[in-house]
């Protein structure tokens, strides 16, 4: 497959390019988010081996697409509305689509087995629209799965500069979900060993600096020494703390019914 599908003219978002920049392949909170959805899928029984067809929406780079084709047999299509983006996409097998979901494309409605939102609704004002319209190209009983930054009170100065309106909370995302009619089957925080560096976060980006020098302070250890530790920390975790009372972020799978 390969290329740029395009199927929509909506005008690309105002997302900073430094993002893609600078999490880039590898980058340890790309893996440690892969490694808490594979412990979900796997805690969740679902076929690593069906050849289910995705749909990432919001797939910026690509970098989700290709840890899931990586690790199992499904297929994912990506739907973003900045074609730089999609351009990097080029190594995963689906098609990248150029696409505004509020289209709902007749031949894609109820199309998939399976959404992608991983860290896409926080920077939405009308996040239940968003997942009417996410939900319109999934098959009946098809699953959703939800990463969100959590803890509002964490709110710093990078979640202004990459445009997020809100953190969540385990009630508040659940109340979401609901609200679109999903049937909730996991819902847990992770990252709980990096709280600490949230609150680090918050300091080093309260006070007024470039959108690169900002996205780096929020996404980069302070120190480079700092991120070999950071991965064997993420190794732990994932293996002995799987569902932490609270954490950076939370993840989420459920059912359209």
């Amino acid at each position: 497959m390969g290329g740029v599908r395009v199927l929509s003219t909506a005008a690309p978002p105002d997302f900073p390019d430094e993002w893609y920049e600078t999490l880039g392949e590898g980058h340890f909170w790309l893996e440690w988010r892969f490694a808490v959805f594979r412990n979900l899928v796997e805690t969740l029984g679902l076929p690593l081996d069906a050849r289910w067809r995705g749909l990432d929406i919001g797939c910026g780079h690509g970098e989700v697409r290709r840890q899931i084709e990586a690790a199992t047999s499904w297929v994912t299509d990506g739907a973003d509305l900045k074609r730089s983006a999609l351009e990097q996409n080029e190594t995963a097998s689906g098609d990248g689509l150029l696409y505004d979901i509020h289209d709902r494309r007749p031949e894609l409605h109820e199309h998939y087995d399976f959404i992608l939102l991983f860290d896409v609704i926080e920077h939405l004002k009308d996040e239940h629209g968003f997942l009417e319209s996410a939900l319109y190209h999934l098959k009946p009983g098809g699953w959703v799965f939800i990463n969100v930054p959590a803890l509002d009170s964490m709110s710093s100065g990078f979640d202004a500069v990459v445009g997020h309106h809100r953190r969540y909370n385990r009630r508040t995302l659940l109340a979401t979900a609901e609200r679109a009619g999903l049937d909730i089957r996991e819902l847990h925080y992770w990252g709980f060993s990096m709280l600490p560096y949230l609150v680090i976060r918050k300091l080093l980006t309260s006070r007024g600096t470039s959108v690169r020098r900002t996205i780096e302070r929020g996404v980069q250890p302070p120190a480079p020494w700092m991120t070999s530790w950071v991965e064997r920390i993420q190794r732990i975790e994932t293996r002995w703390l799987r569902r932490p009372p609270l954490g950076t972020s939370l993840i989420m799978a459920a059912v359209k019914p």
